[in-house]
């Protein structure tokens, strides 16, 4: 019987062992989820500062971002006409390759010059344009 007994006994401090680790762990536990719960208190905190100053970011990019679409749409039209101009020289240089074969040095002088001289009073239009800006 005295077997039993001190089997018994040594099951009861194994089992209380076994039960102090435990409580100690959960102790820990306990003071770990603590913690844990002041630091994400402080981030939802720090969160609910933060999150309408995004919003106001975000609403500023996003007007920003209209803005600049609206004037890069408006210069559509000028790379437009930059292209049906770039055209259009095509077109004349062909013209011009195709009268020049058939012309002679004079005639060709000539029939540029009014082209020429259009061209020499544009610049000095734009010249005394800059002068008196």
């Amino acid at each position: 019987m005295g077997l039993i007994y001190l089997a018994i006994f040594l099951a009861a401090i194994g089992f209380a062992i076994v039960v102090a680790f435990l409580s100690l762990v959960l102790y820990r536990l306990s003071q770990t989820m603590k913690v844990m719960g002041s630091s994400i208190e402080e981030a939802e905190k720090t969160m609910n500062i933060m999150a309408p100053r995004f919003s106001n970011s975000l609403k500023e990019t996003n007007l920003l971002v209209d803005d600049i679409q609206e004037k890069l749409e408006t210069t559509d039209s000028v790379f437009d006409s930059i292209g049906y101009m770039g055209g259009s020289v095509h077109n004349l240089a062909k013209v011009y390759n195709k009268q020049s074969d058939q012309m002679t040095e004079e005639e060709l002088t000539q029939s540029l010059t009014p082209f020429i001289n259009a061209m020499k009073w544009t610049e000095v239009t734009l010249q005394m344009y800059k002068k008196t800006k």
